[in-house]
């Protein structure tokens, strides 16, 4: 755990919750939708060529990529997804369509309680739920690197530096 990403008595916090309005809510569905499709079409061209590097998975897979019409972050968080799919499989893995989009360190933070994340359709600036026992000093989250998951109904972005202990 590192210090100087807490506030001084603050518990340490590895998700925020999102609260998007029901236009952003819909638009994060179809960026999680897209980006997954294209994971798993990556991912069986990367499974077919074997081939699991980002670097080589992207070269490989340009033409299955296109077909996706994602913007460049968005197919680079395909290409990560489909790259840790590949690690160590014997048949081609399937991407979920809900699985988590690792967005990395890709997110900004306009504000303490805003995340702009960049979806299908641009970057969107997404509020995020408050947090009591945090002190919004600025985002439990910032510059770390994040996941966007879907839990039911609710949309929330986790720390991938987490470790198991925390």
């Amino acid at each position: 755990m590192n210090p100087d990403r807490t506030p001084r008595g603050a518990p340490q916090v590895d998700e925020l919750a999102l609260a998007p309005t029901p236009t952003q809510e819909r638009l994060l569905v179809e960026t999680m939708i897209r980006v997954n499709a294209a994971a798993d079409a990556v991912a069986g061209v990367g499974f077919a060529a074997i081939v699991s590097d980002p670097d080589d998975l992207a070269a490989a897979a340009g033409d299955a990529l296109a077909r996706f019409e994602l913007p460049v972050v968005l197919r680079r968080c395909a290409v990560t997804r489909a790259a840790r799919e590949l690690r160590g499989v014997t048949r081609k893995p399937k991407v979920a369509r809900f699985a988590a989009v690792l967005y990395a360190d890709t997110v900004q933070w306009p504000a303490p309680d805003r995340a702009r994340l960049v979806t299908i359709k641009g970057r969107r600036e997404v509020r995020a739920a408050p947090d009591p026992s945090y002190g919004w000093l600025r985002s439990p989250l910032e510059a770390r690197p994040v996941s966007l998951q879907r839990r039911g109904e609710r949309f929330v972005l986790v720390a991938e530096d987490r470790t198991d202990e925390e």
